[in-house]
């Protein structure tokens, strides 16, 4: 996407969230006319702003159709003390990676912002404030948060590495899924979300393909 189309997409985004809910469909239409591409561009960028987690979320603020990822081209590479291994995902946050941390001699999972989200200062920014609240939190069933940083004009967030499946996966394996694992999982969902609430912090995306089954933990 070029910087006159991302502008034009940004605008029309901040202009539809001062809309009320209510009122947004009928302004989409009005605002892209017969372009259908924009139309599906906004409606998905709103989409996962509606989605989101924590302040503002720089994760999910702009969805992959919209961006030029990093390339596969970083496989093999060191990025500051990391040495990257392989691709492990790609979706609106952007891409990430299994990466090795040759200080500590241990895997981390690398998340790096969309290309064009790079050129945004306020993305950016959104981006590192949220690494930071993120990483203020301390917890078994809680993502650690290890380093964010900035390499080759990229900026990512290191982070603990998780090995294991999603619920959403555990789910497709087996729909209806023991009481006992059930109430486990409730309980162990519910003390993270305590505990990012005690910083202050709230979740706006607790869904199965968020909530990491490792073993013998579930993970947010």
């Amino acid at each position: 996407m070029d910087a006159d189309r991302w502008q034009q997409l940004k605008k029309l985004f901040e202009a539809a969230l001062e809309k009320a809910p209510s009122e947004r469909l009928s302004f989409i239409t009005r605002a892209c006319g017969g372009d259908a591409n924009l139309r599906k561009e906004l409606e998905s960028l709103l989409k996962m702003h509606d989605d989101s987690f924590l302040e503002k979320p720089a994760f999910e603020a702009v969805p992959e159709l919209l961006e030029s990822q990093p390339t596969d081209s970083f496989i093999g590479k060191r990025l500051g003390s990391y040495v990257v291994v392989e691709k492990l995902g790609s979706g609106g946050m952007g891409v990430v990676y299994k990466a090795e941390d040759s200080r500590l001699g241990r895997f981390v999972a690398l998340k790096f912002l969309p290309d064009s989200a790079t050129t945004d200062p306020l993305l950016v920014e959104r981006f590192r404030r949220e690494a930071r609240a993120a990483s203020a939190l301390s917890h078994p069933n809680i993502c650690t948060i290890h380093d964010i940083d900035e390499c080759e004009g990229q900026t990512f967030i290191a982070m603990e590495l998780l090995e294991g499946q999603t619920l959403r996966q555990r789910i497709a394996e087996q729909a209806l899924l023991p009481s006992d694992e059930m109430l486990d999982l409730s309980i162990q969902i519910a003390d993270a979300l305590n505990a990012a609430h005690t910083k202050g912090i709230v979740h706006r995306d607790i869904k199965p393909a968020n909530i990491f089954i490792t073993q013998g933990a579930y993970k947010a």
